[in-house]
């Protein structure tokens, strides 16, 4: 049953990495899975696109970590201040 799992979740990640890579929006994908080892390979392939794996403690809670902005805020506004200095500095 984890093989079968561990196979759709790789054939999801890989479909999601091809329909990302056609748009030209920046992306911000954080994981705490490690173990899963895709996103490291396949971030690569979208276009303006950022990985950021946030390490397994005591304030993470598996998948509901998504809704703990304490956990990865800081990555966001990083991610949002970078983009904004980007889009400052483009020809109008």
């Amino acid at each position: 049953m984890r093989f079968r799992f561990a196979r759709r979740v790789h054939v999801a990640a890989r479909l999601a990495v091809v329909l990302l890579a056609s748009a030209a929006a920046p992306r911000l994908a954080a994981e705490e899975a490690p173990e899963l080892g895709l996103m490291e390979k396949l971030v690569a392939r979208v276009p303006r696109g950022r990985y950021v794996l946030i390490p397994t403690g005591p304030e993470t809670r598996g998948h509901g970590t998504h809704s703990l902005p304490d956990v990865w805020g800081e990555h966001l506004a990083r991610f949002l201040a970078e983009i904004g200095d980007e889009a400052a500095s483009r020809p109008r």
